[in-house]
Formats: structure tokens, C-alpha cells, sequence
């Protein structure tokens, strides 16, 4: 069963420097894919669980975390690794929400694939944004209330 406030941040490859809601106001869980390890190095932050191909990953930084669960991917599949990170934070059944730090800057295809993979998750119900310097990119449903001033 979820728990009401647990949220998966998911720091992806291209995660930008910083986030809107600021990277040291992060509460939940942090899920480093493949290169994001990078920055979660840099922001020296600790990260559940690594995932990813490593394809764009020195070996150097997964030995600064032994006692992390690495979870290791073949490098020819169907699915990003960013896909695949999502995929496991919904199969652990905790999360309330995913955020996914990624800059939309990166290849194409791989920021499509995570426009389709926010509209996979929202069209399961569960809470999803993906969040850079500039914006949280969401869906909104029939129950979406935002706030703000008329005009």
C-alpha cells in the first residue's frame, strides 16, 4: 500500500542543475538512473536504489555507494533506463507520486519516451511530474484544482 507521502525522485541523466522546488527539499526517495549518479554525487545526496545500463556511468561512481542496491540492465533492450527505473517504483507499491528529474534537453527520443511514460503513469492513476530548472510538467485530470489569480 502506498504511504501517503513517499515520493519517488527519479534524477535521470540529463537531470538539470537544479529543480524548481530545489534538490535539497527533496523528501522521499531518491532513484539515481544510469548517469544521474553523477549528480546525485555532486549534490551529495544518497540514493536508494541505482538502475541503468551504465552505458554513460563511470565505474567510479558506483563504487562510491557499496551499500546501494545496484539494479543492472542489459544494454540492448526496448526500454529506457529512465522507463525501467519508473517501471520499478511502481512495482514496489510505496510510492504516492514520482517525480522525474530530467531537463528535456537530452536525445529526442529519450525525452519522448518520458512524455509517454508520464502519460502511462497518469492514465494508471498515479501522481507524476517531470520537474527541471523551469517547469513541472503534468497531466491534468477532471479533479485538477490550480490556483492562482484571474486574468
Amino acid at each position: 500500500m502506498p504511504h501517503a507521502d513517499k515520493i519517488a525522485w527519479i534524477i535521470t541523466s540529463h537531470a538539470p542543475a537544479e529543480i524548481l522546488c530545489g534538490y535539497p527539499n527533496i523528501e522521499g526517495d531518491l532513484i539515481a538512473v544510469d548517469g544521474g549518479l553523477k549528480m546525485v554525487n555532486k549534490l551529495c545526496l544518497h540514493p536508494k536504489v541505482i538502475i541503468g545500463d551504465f552505458d554513460s556511468l563511470s565505474p567510479r561512481y558506483l563504487k562510491k555507494y557499496p551499500k546501494t542496491p545496484v539494479i543492472r540492465h542489459k544494454a540492448h533492450k526496448n526500454e529506457t533506463d529512465t522507463e525501467l527505473a519508473i517501471a520499478w517504483c511502481v512495482e514496489q507499491g510505496i510510492y504516492s507520486g514520482i517525480v522525474i528529474c530530467n531537463d528535456m534537453q537530452g536525445r529526442t527520443d529519450h525525452a519522448l519516451a518520458i512524455l509517454q511514460n508520464l502519460l502511462a503513469l497518469h492514465e494508471k492513476g498515479i501522481p507524476a511530474r517531470i520537474e527541471n530548472q523551469f517547469q513541472k510538467l503534468f497531466f491534468l485530470s477532471d479533479t485538477t484544482r490550480l490556483q492562482g489569480h484571474k486574468g
